[in-house]
């Protein structure tokens, strides 16, 4: 198992002392039984208590973001549920008597980022936002909260193979939102090819994409570029406030592993898509 192999101090040290290393398990989404999670944390912690004493520079564990959106959920949702796993994640380190603020500060939450774009920006922006308010419960280490990494990876589905073009226009929307919304890090997914030597060029031009937007457009230069910005502003707090309604629900059922092993976020995506659904038929 890969973890098993991870779990390595000599591997640690070495994969910690020159470079960022992410080791992005998620420990909740498709694994199976309640117990099965359990033991995936149990693990999780095993490989902090390691990483503690050897790398500060080695990421462990992640909320898959991609997962829940390909299952038909929102943008809203999607934040409330990384809200759940994140409730999860510091409730499963103060249990095993881990270090809370440890375990946050090595967490990444994975979220895709579609076409929405206003929309995507409002919602990276009230995780971020909402975020604190979960680690206050458990945090109680008031000189050092940090937060967990957001990393935004846009999106292919839905790429043009008769026009390359389109599918860069997409890709660099995608990705300023991702910034402009505050992610941390962002990753542009090149688009399909069947022909080898396109496909090396897809890669390029997708790494041309941050490039630029780092080099020419400047957006690494400002923090929070939109602060201030009234519709954004107003759209990050319907979010948050939505999402923070959804996540008390789920938390009241008992955790995200528990709506998992009873079938609660089944349900739920599944009322989310036929809602889509019916959204779009509408329109058409």
């Amino acid at each position: 198992d890969l973890l098993d192999a991870i779990i390595d101090p000599a591997f640690l040290t070495n994969a910690g002392s020159s470079s960022r290393l992410s080791i992005l398990v998620d420990p909740i989404v498709q694994r199976g039984s309640e117990a099965q999670r359990a033991k995936q944390f149990d693990r999780l912690v095993l490989l902090a208590n390691e990483i503690e004493s050897t790398s500060s520079s080695v990421s462990i564990g992640c909320f898959d973001g991609g997962w829940f959106r390909s299952h038909g959920a929102g943008v809203v949702s999607t934040v409330s549920y990384a809200l759940a796993f994140l409730s999860e994640w510091c409730h499963a380190f103060s249990s095993r008597s881990g270090s809370v603020s440890e375990a946050v500060g090595r967490l990444t939450m994975v979220l895709p980022v579609e076409n929405l774009f206003i929309v995507e920006i409002a919602g990276l922006r009230a995780l971020r936002l909402l975020m604190s308010q979960v680690i206050n419960t458990y945090c109680t280490d008031t000189t050092s909260r940090p937060l967990p990494r957001i990393h935004g990876v846009t999106k292919i589905s839905g790429a043009s193979l008769s026009d390359p073009a389109f599918n860069l226009v997409q890709s660099t929307s995608q990705a300023v939102s991702a910034v402009l919304g505050g992610a941390d890090s962002v990753s542009i997914m090149p688009n399909g090819s069947s022909d080898t030597n396109q496909e090396q060029e897809n890669r390029r031009l997708a790494r041309n994409i941050l490039l630029l937007l780092r080099h020419e457009a400047l957006l690494d230069r400002v923090s929070n570029p939109l602060a201030g910005a009234f519709y954004v502003e107003y759209l990050t707090d319907m979010v948050a406030e939505a999402a923070w309604k959804r996540f008390l629900r789920i938390e009241e059922s008992g955790g995200l592993s528990r709506a998992f092993a009873l079938g609660t976020v089944s349900e739920l995506l599944s009322q989310e898509r036929e809602q889509s659904r019916s959204f779009t038929n509408k329109r058409s």
